[in-house]
């Protein structure tokens, strides 16, 4: 009984790997993996800003 029932639950945890994870895996495959441009905002620090603030 309790094999079945192990059984069972082995089969259900498959299942939902198989409904949900597969699906979540074939949109990853689609993502490009070049990182997007990087958009600056502010105001750039100046070399001397960086010395005064180590």
């Amino acid at each position: 009984m309790h094999l079945l029932g192990a059984s069972l639950l082995y089969l259900a945890g498959f299942i939902v790997t198989i409904a949900f994870n597969v699906p979540l895996n074939d949109a990853l495959a689609t993502v490009d993996p070049e990182p997007a441009p990087v958009l600056r905002c502010g105001t750039p620090i100046s070399e001397a800003g960086r010395r005064g603030t180590m």
